[in-house]
């Protein structure tokens, strides 16, 4: 007597999997995101802008170079945009939702590493809590990932399951969204529906396509392992041209992801 129970709720999980892809099949346009960061690194808050381009199936975050991020768009400009294409290696966090792939750049002091990653891995536990964020109504929603809890908001209104770096899944665009801590708050600062942009830049950036992609996993373990050699280092004595001697520290930012 179960089975029709059974029938029922693959048939749901399937016309809501066929939504999710029509959702993001009827999209296109940017947001703009700003993080900040209070890890204590440098005795003050910093922040980072960055823009997420969307269409279809997939999307691309990059940072904002400094000396545009005077352009960002208001939240309530709706043609206003800010196109940003780096040639070198920099921050990107590329979107495949069709093969729920996920590939990002990250950093160990100077050099970038090329990450592969999946699309599956936020179980979010959605609240009745509201609350107006800018000029949306929210909705509350939790998540624990890889050694830390958040708090995201996403607005009821843009049907856009996505959010700024690997965030996503949701039935909504992630307006805000924080670790229990707030050392990393992301907040929206804009929105285009109208962006122009070609979508053949959803796509790994091409500085990275020549490079051997690794696992989270991976450059976590490199992560870890390049600390362990900074506090080997920090214990040797070093001798100054001027005869005084010292300790060399080296202190790296913590990465959002424990393990």
């Amino acid at each position: 007597m179960a089975l029709p129970n059974v029938l029922t709720r693959s048939i749901l999980l399937l016309i809501l999997s066929v939504f999710h892809l029509i959702l993001h099949a009827q999209v296109k346009g940017t947001c703009n995101y700003s993080l900040t960061i209070n890890d204590g690194l440098l005795g003050k808050s910093r922040v980072i802008n960055s823009i997420l381009y969307f269409s279809g199936n997939k999307s691309l975050e990059m940072n904002i170079p400094k000396n545009v991020e005077g352009s960002i768009m208001n939240i309530d400009n709706a043609t206003s945009e800010t196109k940003v294409i780096n040639t070198s290696k920099k921050y990107f966090v590329f979107k495949n939702f069709g093969a729920k792939e996920l590939q990002l750049s990250d950093n160990i002091l100077a050099k970038y590493y090329l990450i592969t990653d999946t699309l599956s891995n936020f179980k979010w536990k959605i609240s009745k809590e509201k609350r107006k964020i800018l000029k949306y109504s929210c909705t509350k929603a939790t998540a624990s990932f890889r050694g830390r809890e958040y708090e995201a908001w996403f607005a009821d209104e843009i049907a856009i399951s996505n959010g700024p770096w690997k965030f996503c899944g949701l039935p909504g665009l992630i307006v805000a969204v924080k670790d229990a801590n707030s050392i990393y708050s992301y907040e929206l600062t804009g929105i285009n529906l109208k962006a122009s942009f070609d979508p053949a830049i959803l796509t790994t950036p091409k500085v990275y396509q020549k490079d051997k992609p690794i696992t989270q996993r991976d450059f976590i373990n490199a992560y870890k392992s390049r600390i362990k050699q900074n506090e080997a280092l920090s214990r040797v004595t070093f001798t100054g041209d001027n005869g005084t001697t010292g300790n060399r520290t080296i202190t790296m930012p913590e990465k959002m992801e424990k393990f």
